[in-house]
């Protein structure tokens, strides 16, 4: 109010303001990065206890806050307002073991690189996905500029695999329990079944890793004892329970795949085997079947001659159970080499049957995958 003394010829005037109101409210801003959402944003006075949440999306896991004095906690906490807060909750995509878990769990985007973390690796690391083909979920596990070159020794390296060979395998997979080995003859990792050359894999029932596939046990001798054997016999993979052609749609009851003759032929008693357990899981590991000779050491076999063997193959739809690979002939596919000859043979039908050495039909390349 205004107060007007009149005293004399002066006019005194008194006024009396109204005091400033104190700051009593603050606000409280929640931010988030992708892959989730917040709540508990608002203006609140001051000495409020506030909730905050945040809530991570399908496929994300809730990582941490970030932000002002209080910010910091769990997914849910409380915050008292005492000034202005700003917090940002992180969020990060949920790692999977393999392609075939990204697909499973509807995180797949087609084709291409992603991020997995094998549950036997310490680390994540980026790997080539088939999300299309036979129902999808394959990872490249090997790839090579020249097919029937794949059996040659080559060096283990750790990646990453894409669109273009690296004329070796991965030693990240080895010890990923897998039910399918697949091998694809393309001139691109991304031209597949019937527009590829060849295109199958073996199948097995029972979940295996993708070392014992090639061997049951770590080699460092040269045993039998370290190899699988065929009924033909030779050395082989470990038997499968099927094969499945994708390039021509048809199963067979095939169960055998021939790696080489050493060991198991002529009454010989010792195997000569590289070491394809260190390989697998250890990059700079030597991996092949042809000129064992390559394989020394702790880590190799120490023959004492080469092996010029090391090829896989295919039954035709009408011979299902045929033995494929060394020294077989009725293959539909043939990708190696056989007693020296290098194989690239491609069946034009599903009940073409190739000669046992069918020589090189086609130049392209090679890319295995697993799931």
């Amino acid at each position: 109010f205004t107060l007007n003394i009149a005293k004399g010829t002066l006019l005194w005037k008194v006024t009396e303001s109204t005091p400033p109101a104190s700051a009593t409210a603050f606000n409280l801003t929640l931010n988030t990065s992708s892959g989730g959402t917040v709540t508990g944003s608002g203006t609140y006075e001051t000495g409020s206890v506030v909730t905050i949440t945040a809530t991570p999306s399908t496929n994300y896991s809730f990582t941490s806050w970030t932000g002002d004095t209080g910010c910091s906690g769990t997914a849910t906490h409380t915050i008292t307002i005492t000034a202005n807060v700003t917090c940002t909750a992180v969020f990060s995509e949920i790692l999977r073991a393999s392609c075939l878990e990204i697909l499973n769990n509807g995180q797949s985007t087609g084709n291409g690189l992603y991020t997995i973390k094998p549950l036997a690796s310490p680390t994540s690391f980026s790997v080539y996905c088939d999300m299309t083909t036979n129902g999808g979920g394959w990872v490249l596990a090997a790839s090579w500029s020249v097919a029937q070159e794949w059996t040659k020794a080559s060096i283990s390296s750790e990646g990453p695999f894409g669109e273009t060979p690296l004329n070796g395998v991965s030693s990240r997979f080895g010890d990923m329990s897998i039910n399918d080995f697949r091998i694809l003859a393309s001139d691109s990792v991304s031209t597949t079944g019937p527009s590829a050359y060849a295109d199958w894999f073996y199948h097995y029932n029972t979940a295996t890793t993708w070392k014992s596939v090639w061997a049951p046990s770590s080699n460092t001798g040269g045993s039998q004892s370290h190899g699988y054997m065929s009924t033909t016999p030779r050395q082989s993979l470990k038997p499968f329970d099927y094969s499945y052609n994708i390039k021509y749609s048809y199963q067979v009851a095939q169960t055998y795949n021939n790696l080489s003759d050493w060991g198991y032929t002529a009454g010989t008693t010792n195997g000569c085997l590289p070491n394809y357990w260190y390989a697998l899981t250890t990059a700079g590991g030597t991996f092949g079947v042809y000129d064992t000779n390559s394989y020394g050491g702790s880590n190799g076999t120490s023959c004492s001659s080469y092996v010029l063997d090391g090829s896989l193959g295919i039954c035709p739809s009408n011979i299902p159970s045929c033995v494929t690979g060394q020294d077989t002939a009725n293959n539909n596919v043939k990708i190696g080499y056989d007693d020296s000859t290098a194989l690239m043979g491609i069946g034009n039908s599903s009940t073409a049957a190739l000669a046992e050495l069918p020589g090189v039909n086609v130049n392209t390349k090679l890319w295995w995958f697993i799931r």
